[in-house]
């Protein structure tokens, strides 16, 4: 089985998973291992990142949460955001999606004289003026961690794309709750994540999440390792191209750690000379 295949697999199953409370599940009080709110009327799971506010905002040292990061940070690391995450996961779809719109207009375009065709070189070249932004999910973590403990509350629960997507819209669909001004703060935020992940694949996951900030932290240390063999690689740049978190892979060490990298492994089943594999330590 192509390992594309089997991360779509993974990654339905996981979306189901995340939403057992339809069928009557109650609370579990278990941390989600991925970015996932709490507050969705389907949901038996803790949102990561809602638990680290409310404990920081009752002054409670986050042992539950701290002992649950580790576990999940040294085992898979953010391939638990690649293969697990059910906003990833729609991320994934929407660029499908994108992509598959763009081929259809390529194709007409080529039957034009002169027409140009963008290569997946040129596209990493043209995204590289945002490759210092990465570091914008580092900042979301200390405004998240930082307001909770000003403001008393959980300020990024407020603003999250998530949050609005799998709690605000289904509340006001069911009638719920009110066409207030928290709930259009919420449609904005989710607006201005989708046009993102339009433009730019795993948008959120390459600039926002705080989750996924702490979480690849954990990229050295998880017993999850991606290497590259040195002899093998060619540099046909075939891994930068199609990497949906733009991780710079080639001309690195021969362990690839980057925090951006969300171990999808898509780098591993394009490669034309199988020069990356996974490893576990």
């Amino acid at each position: 089985m192509r390992i594309s295949v089997a991360r779509k697999i993974v990654q339905l199953v996981s979306t189901a998973t995340s939403l057992i409370g339809a069928i009557g599940i109650p609370m579990t009080h278990i941390i989600f291992p991925s970015i996932h709110c709490y507050a969705c009327p389907w949901s038996s799971w803790v949102c990561p990142v809602g638990i680290l506010q409310n404990f920081i905002l009752y002054r409670v040292f986050p042992t539950y949460f701290l002992g649950s990061l580790m576990i999940y940070g040294i085992t898979l690391g953010r391939a638990w955001c690649g293969w697990v995450c059910p906003f990833g996961f729609l991320q994934d779809i929407v660029t499908i999606v994108r992509d598959k719109v763009k081929q259809g207009k390529d194709k007409a375009a080529d039957r034009e004289d002169g027409a140009y065709k963008e290569s997946g070189r040129d596209k990493r070249n043209r995204f590289s003026k945002f490759s210092k932004l990465v570091y914008s999910k580092f900042i979301f973590l200390i405004f998240t961690v930082v307001t909770a403990w000003w403001f008393v509350d959980t300020v990024f629960c407020k603003i999250c794309p998530v949050a609005t997507l799998e709690a605000s819209i289904p509340y006001f669909l069911f009638s719920q709750t009110r066409l207030t001004t928290g709930f259009l703060i919420h449609l904005t935020s989710l607006a201005i994540t989708i046009l993102g992940f339009i433009y730019i694949s795993r948008f959120f996951c390459r600039y926002v999440c705080p989750y996924g900030a702490l979480i690849s932290l954990f990229n050295k240390a998880t017993i999850l390792k991606l290497k590259i063999d040195k002899e093998k690689c060619r540099g046909c740049l075939v891994c930068e191209e199609n990497c949906p978190t733009g991780v710079k892979i080639t001309g690195r060490a021969s362990e690839i750690n980057s925090h951006s990298c969300i171990r999808c492994l898509k780098c591993v089943e394009l490669c034309p000379t199988k020069a990356l594999r996974v490893k576990l330590a």
